[in-house]
Formats: C-alpha cells, structure tokens, sequence
C-alpha cells in the first residue's frame, strides 16, 4: 500500500513535472519567436526611418534650383507631403522670355520616390539644354528613363512653356493629373 502510494505520487509528480517542463518550453518558443519578430520590426522601423531620413535630406538639396523670377510673372509653390517623403516634384527655367516648367511626380515613397524624383528633375534640366518644345523634352526624359532599364523608376510628368510676350501656352502631359489653370481672361 504504502510503496503503491510513492509510486503513484512519484508517477503524478514526474507527469507535472514533465507536463510544466513542455509548458515552459512551449512558452519559451513562443517568446523566443516574439522577440525575433520585434527585433525584425525593429530592424524594419530603423530601416524606414534613416530611408525617410535620407530621403528628406535628398529633397531639401533639390528642393528647388531657385525658380526664376520676373516682373511679369510670380511663382507660388505649396507641396504638402503625406507621412512618407514622395515623388512630387517641380522646376521652372526663364529663358528667352520663355518660362519653361515640370510639375511631376516620380513613381514610389520614401527613398526609392526621392531617387526617381531628382533623376527626372535631373533630366527636365538635362532636356532643356537643347530644347524648348515640350513634347520633345517629354520625349527625351522618357527615352533616358528607359534607358535605366529599371521598371520602377517612372515619372507622370507635365511640361509647359508659356512665351511670356504673347501668352501662349504650349505643353505636353504625360500621364499627369492636369494643373488647375487659376487666372483672369483678357
């Protein structure tokens, strides 16, 4: 009786003591994994924030080249960017009295739209060396953004060029969403 008696409680103490062993390894696992998770998430959240940081330092550098100014024409520009740096991106050359300008938006957020966007800017300033008609310096930043061979660089883009003497406006739209024209008719 006795000795049945030890065995019995020596059986249920191993039983609970193998039963807490598998519930403390089990646990164990399942923190162990959480930790690995949070240490990724880390990693990704450090990531995204020196790749925003970057990409803000990248679009205070070309935020503008100094856009022209002229008595017969004011420049105003208001880019409000959502939580993550974007593509927008903008430029304006007065040459000839001609004003010659981009509105755009290079493909992607953060660091990747920060890159698309200064190789477009780049390029509209590249483009306009030689040529002032918008479809053709439309069609010159499209043949080097090709050119890259990389499917996520792209651009939306809308080229004008307003003859300051006349009032003309000439332009080209490339998949952009076309700019609100806000003025008096004479």
């Amino acid at each position: 009786g006795v000795l049945a008696a030890i065995f019995a409680l020596f059986g249920i103490f191993t039983y609970l003591r193998r039963r807490a062993r598998l519930r403390i390894e089990k646990d164990y696992a399942s923190l162990k994994t959480a930790y690995e998770q949070l240490e990724d998430n880390t990693r990704t959240e450090e990531r995204a924030l020196t790749e925003q940081q970057i990409a803000e330092s990248m679009q205070s550098l070309v935020a503008d080249y100094g856009l022209p100014r002229d008595k017969a024409f004011d420049i105003h520009v208001t880019m409000e960017t959502a939580k993550t740096i974007g593509g927008d991106f903008y430029d304006a050359v007065l040459r000839d009295g001609k004003l010659l300008f981009c509105i755009g938006d290079g493909s992607g957020k953060g660091l990747g739209a920060s890159l698309n966007k200064t190789l477009a800017k780049s390029l509209f300033r590249t483009a306009i060396i030689n040529e002032e008609q918008p479809d053709c310096i439309v069609s010159s930043i499209n043949q080097a953004l090709f050119g890259v061979g990389d499917e996520s660089v792209s651009a939306t883009l809308f080229v004008g060029l307003l003859d300051l003497s006349t009032g003309e406006l000439r332009y080209c739209n490339a998949n952009h969403p076309t700019p609100l024209l806000v003025g008096e008719e004479s």
